[in-house]
């Protein structure tokens, strides 16, 4: 493997991991300030991260959208959204 690439794959592991840490431990943040001090720490969690690597690890279970369409003589879901958003002939 290049050394380019091997360095950009252990970039993005790094970047995965830490991702994982801050969704997974969490990060101490500093609270409760009085006179400029920190009065204790509160651990935050990152959901965003954690729903980041749900959908990278599995994508069937965790996608966006997931499509069904019908028989071929019925509509399938994105003509159907199509027509409601945009009805044909019409002004809107």
């Amino acid at each position: 493997m290049p050394l380019f690439e091997e360095a950009s794959e252990d970039a993005a592991d790094s970047l995965e991991a830490e991702a994982r840490r801050r969704a997974v431990e969490g990060v101490e943040e500093p609270v409760g300030w009085y006179k400029g001090q920190a009065g204790g720490v509160v651990r935050k969690y990152s959901d965003t991260l954690l729903i980041f690597l749900l959908k990278g690890r599995r994508p069937e279970l965790y996608r966006e959208r997931f499509e069904h369409s019908g028989p071929s003589d019925e509509p399938t879901i994105t003509e159907i959204r199509r027509i409601v958003v945009r009805p044909e002939g019409g002004d809107q």
